[in-house]
Order: C-alpha cells, then sequence, then structure tokens
C-alpha cells in the first residue's frame, strides 16, 4: 500500500514539474512591449502604436494589430486615443484604421476592408489627362490600361468595349480582346493577357488574327 502511495507522489511530483515547466517557458517566450507598444495576440510580438490599424498587418503570425473588431472600437488602452482620431492628412478606413489621405482612389487597396477604394468613396474623383479613370472613381497611370493585366481593382481597365481599338505598338502582341503586350511573353507557356489568348494554340502557331476566340471572363 505505501509503495502505490509512493509511486503516486512522484508521478505526482514529475506532472507537476512538467506543467510548471512549460508555463515558465510559455511565460518567458511572451514578448514584453514598451510603454507605446502593442503585443501582438500571439505574445511575440511588438508594435508601434502609430502602426496599430493602419491598414497594414505588421503582426505577422495572427495581423491583431489590423482586427476589425479591435480597430472598429472594441479596445482600451494605449491605441484608443490614435485609432479615436486620425492625424491630420490621413483617412480613417470604414473598420477603423488610418492610412495617408494620398493613398485614396489610387487603384491600390491600402485599407484592410479595401474601404479607400469604393465607389461611394470614389465616384466623384477626377482624374488628370495622363491617368485612366476606373469605372468606381480612382486614378491610375494611363500606360496600365489595356496592358493584360487589371490595375484598377473593379477591372475596367481590361475590357473588350475599352481595348478593342487600342493601337499596339512595334514589338508588341494583341491580346484578343486588345490589350498590348512585349512580343517576348508571347507562348511562354505563362499567361499574360488577361483572357490568355498569347498562349493559345493560333497564337502560338503565327496566325492568330486576334478576332477568332471569344474570352469567356470579359
Amino acid at each position: 500500500m505505501s509503495q502505490n502511495i509512493n509511486k503516486f507522489f512522484f508521478l505526482s511530483v514529475v506532472v507537476t514539474f512538467i506543467l510548471l515547466q512549460f508555463l515558465f517557458v510559455e511565460i518567458t517566450s511572451r514578448k514584453v512591449c514598451g510603454p507605446n507598444a502593442f503585443r501582438c495576440r500571439d505574445g511575440k510580438g511588438c508594435v508601434a502604436a502609430l502602426d496599430v490599424c493602419d491598414g497594414e498587418s505588421h503582426c505577422l503570425k495572427d495581423s491583431s494589430d489590423e482586427n476589425v473588431h479591435f480597430c472598429s472600437g472594441n479596445y482600451t488602452g494605449l491605441t484608443k486615443q490614435l485609432i479615436d482620431e486620425c492625424a491630420a492628412g490621413m483617412y480613417r478606413c470604414r473598420f477603423g484604421g488610418c492610412i495617408n489621405a494620398q493613398h485614396l482612389c489610387n487603384g491600390v487597396i491600402d485599407c484592410y476592408d479595401g474601404s479607400d477604394e469604393t465607389y461611394d468613396i470614389c465616384r466623384k474623383n477626377r482624374c488628370s489627362k495622363n491617368k485612366f479613370r476606373c469605372d468606381y472613381g480612382a486614378c491610375i497611370k494611363g500606360s496600365l490600361s489595356c496592358n493584360g493585366k487589371p490595375n484598377c481593382p473593379d477591372g475596367s481597365d481590361e475590357t473588350r468595349t475599352l481595348c478593342e481599338d487600342h493601337v499596339c505598338q512595334i514589338n508588341s502582341f494583341k491580346c484578343n480582346y486588345g490589350a498590348c503586350i512585349p512580343d517576348s511573353k508571347v507562348c511562354d507557356k505563362k499567361p499574360d493577357c488577361l483572357d490568355k489568348s498569347d498562349e493559345f494554340q493560333t497564337a502560338c502557331e503565327g496566325d492568330f488574327n486576334g478576332t477568332d476566340i471569344t474570352p469567356d471572363i470579359l
């Protein structure tokens, strides 16, 4: 009987020791952040307060510094004042983060929730002569339209209606829907036209006429 008690006591001590070791490692591995820093949810990273809810994830493993619920008001502590009011020249995203106002309606999604590139925000936007205006209002470089890949988030810079009369330069290939890509990218086993017409058999055989295939995606 006494031997069984001793074995049980020994096992209890061993298990307790292992648990204490585990807790010690877990506690000591958690990052200690400074007074003006945000600690990532996993406890292994610190983010400067100004980088919290800025539309870009700095907590690489869990993105907790850009959590929608956190940035929209369910937070306390050091970031509250920073998130409640964006600094001058900044735009407050729908989810609560702040981005540079100059990045609004530029064809690139900077807010974590994409709210900087919506029709409601960009519809009254005006573009300069050397820019292309996306259907929802964003402005992108004019040279980026009809180049084989969408640069407007809504894809309006790569439609057949827009590109079919586009004139390609020398040493360029005209995609079926009208966009232009470099000749060197034709039949390289990697689609560069949005409709993939640069990799169709007719293009690779040299008799592609730009009108015999109708892409389904445009």
